[in-house]
């Protein structure tokens, strides 16, 4: 699949995953979770700039799994 790109622009992506251990032994693989971005191309630090911005965004979104992972795990545990 070819991209066509806008002349001045550059595609970014962040992608990640984690494994959740559980209190069984288990674990829960959560991801891979990517974000991809046109941007205006433009010097390293402002390309670093915005890699780490959507590193945050995909941090925050595992975060917010793993939360609910662990929830799940705490309510399926009282039942």
């Amino acid at each position: 699949m070819t991209e066509e790109l806008t002349p001045g622009m550059v595609k970014i992506m962040v992608s990640s995953s984690e494994k959740i251990g559980l209190p069984d032994y288990s674990s829960v693989d959560v991801g891979p979770i990517s974000v991809s971005r046109f941007i205006e191309d433009g010097d390293d630090e402002y390309l670093k700039k915005e890699l780490h911005r959507n590193l945050l965004l995909v941090e925050e979104i595992i975060s917010e799994v793993r939360q609910e992972v662990l929830e799940e795990v705490q309510a399926s545990k009282k039942k």
